[in-house]
């Protein structure tokens, strides 16, 4: 007795494609939003990160200036400011009085070894060097100075930077293994369906 509700694989097939490819575009969209929105956040995260690191050393030199700058002692002044400068991404570190005037600054105020750490682009960020300034402020609450902290933020996160994206083609490698994998596998239960249809249909015949 015939079967007749032994479907032609080929007929069908059509309806699938059709259904495959709008959920496939469908998918291309949404991880293509993702990506773009998950690699901004990212770079804002690092950005964030480095600015507030920078904000605290700049912090903890305001307070470490207080007593020097109450007794104008000018070489422990310098001195600070050498031992802040020491950092890697510390451009230069300055002392201002009330009235802006500087009364110490780093000796060794650009580092040129440095600049070779910045990276081409960064989506978002800005290409400039950030100046980061806390005010000093005496225990009894009189304004004594302030102080400046030049960072180079971009160079702080380019390590952390170059890390992400190593990672994103990483993931981007395994989503397309995904995808060969995928299409490999409906290539092969295409085949198995077509020959099945073919062998109930060739049983089926008188």
């Amino acid at each position: 007795m015939k079967n007749n509700h032994l479907k032609n694989p080929i007929t069908a097939s059509q309806r699938k494609r059709l259904v495959r490819l709008i959920l496939a575009a469908g998918c291309f969209v949404l991880l293509s939003w993702v990506g773009v929105n998950s690699s901004f956040q990212s770079h804002q995260l690092l950005y964030d990160s480095a600015d507030s690191t920078a904000k605290s050393l700049t912090q903890f030199m305001a307070l470490n200036v207080k007593t020097p700058l109450i007794e104008k002692n000018k070489p422990q002044l310098n001195a600070i400011c050498n031992d802040i400068s020491k950092d890697e991404f510390v451009l230069s570190a300055t002392i201002y009085d009330q009235q802006g005037i500087v009364l110490a600054s780093s000796d060794n105020w650009q580092s040129h070894h440095v600049f070779g750490q910045l990276p081409d682009s960064t989506p978002g960020i800005s290409k400039l060097k950030t100046p980061f300034i806390e005010p000093v402020i005496s225990d009894d609450d009189r304004p004594l100075g302030f102080v400046s902290v030049t960072y180079l933020t971009r160079a702080a996160i380019s390590d952390s930077h170059n890390h992400f994206h190593d990672l994103g083609r990483q993931v981007l490698l395994m989503l397309v293994i995904a995808c060969i994998f995928t299409w490999q596998l409906g290539r092969g239960l295409k085949r198995w369906q077509v020959n099945r249809y073919m062998q109930k249909t060739s049983e089926q015949e008188p």
